[in-house]
């Protein structure tokens, strides 16, 4: 039903935290210049305010809203319909799933608002009298047990948002709001690069090089303001702020044996992800026909390990031997001399 209200009495979606996910001014003023140019927007699904009377909220459109505000309009046209809570829950991720632009942000506080409205779901019911919704997400009494001791994780809530939602972008953003949860990451700071897989490149570096939460805010300030942006300037950004400002150099030197401890773990769990991918790789040979040990020639780095990866392999052993006074500008390497050829027998 199609009705006409006034802008003021137009709220958000309940599950969008306004203050948390915040309107983009950028995207109003060209939302403003559309409407201007075309007198036209599209019509907006709201229902009626179960909290406050003669309101609506908006499932989707927040963005669009601010733009009409800033227009000075004072009425519009609402498509009203009786949506339930899971309705403007999934409405509301649809349309973020849609945009291919999605920032961090977007991404974290739609996947946070589903795992709190589960949790809380999890929280107030039993078994017997959970809702069908409940019923048909967890399958079984004893997965509804586990859910509610330990809190909802990725099946379940890419199970709830549908084929729209990818189970990459539903585990990027629970690593983010954990490693947060867990006050060894700053999600807040990094929702300000302009991408997921950048936000998403900041948290797997800054914990594999144990960068305190309290210097990362600095570091995507810095990042963002010099447009230092892609995954290797990332990478690189962290490290530099990460490693020790001075090196200690040879044996008998006031070494600071913290950064060689560090420098020899994180060599061991390289070496170790490159054998599992080695083990993992040999595995799906033998299936195949193949056989590994007889030669079978593995064509592309990106099989094995990323090229990142052996890039921070390569640092790490760099940074061990030089540790120990090895300098690289002064190694000299044998010049390549021809080979005997060999004559196949007549």
């Amino acid at each position: 039903m199609s009705i006409k209200v006034n802008v003021k009495d137009v709220l958000p979606n309940p599950f969008r935290r306004i203050q948390e996910y915040q309107i983009i001014p950028e995207k109003v003023e060209a939302l403003i210049n559309s409407i201007e140019e075309t007198f036209f927007w599209e019509n907006l699904i709201a229902r009626p305010s179960p909290d406050s009377k003669g309101k609506h909220e908006i499932a989707y459109g927040h963005h669009r809203m601010a733009a009409i505000r800033k227009l000075g309009m004072k009425e519009i046209e609402l498509n009203v319909k009786p949506l339930t809570d899971v309705q403007m829950l999934k409405i509301m991720a649809d349309e973020n799933a849609e945009d291919y632009a999605m920032s961090p942000a977007v991404l974290n506080e739609t996947i946070l608002a589903v795992k709190c409205y589960l949790d809380n779901m999890l929280k107030t019911t039993i078994w017997q009298t959970s809702a069908p919704l409940m019923q048909g997400l967890l399958g079984s009494q004893r997965a509804f047990e586990t859910a509610k001791g330990q809190g909802v994780g990725r099946e379940i809530i890419k199970r709830f948002l549908g084929k729209n939602w990818s189970m990459r972008k539903v585990e990027q953003a629970l690593a983010q709001i954990h490693a947060d949860e867990e006050n060894r990451f700053d999600r807040k700071a990094a929702e300000k690069l302009p991408t997921i897989a950048a936000a998403n490149r900041f948290l797997q570096t800054t914990a594999s090089y144990k960068l305190p939460k309290e210097k990362q805010a600095a570091l995507v300030d810095k990042l963002v303001k010099e447009k230092q942006t892609s995954s290797g300037e990332i990478f690189r950004a962290v490290r530099k702020e990460a490693l020790p400002k001075k090196i200690p150099k040879g044996p008998g030197s006031n070494k600071d044996f913290r950064f060689l401890k560090q420098r020899v773990e994180g060599i061991g769990k390289l070496m170790s992800a490159l054998t599992t991918r080695i083990f993992g790789f040999n595995a799906q040979a033998r299936e195949m026909g193949y056989d590994p040990e007889k030669g079978f020639r593995i064509d592309g780095l990106q099989n094995l390990f990323s090229t990142y990866q052996v890039k921070e392999l390569m640092d790490r052993l760099k940074d061990y031997l030089e540790f120990f006074g090895y300098n690289f500008k002064t190694v000299q390497y044998p010049e390549n001399k021809p080979t005997k050829q060999l004559k196949a027998k007549e």
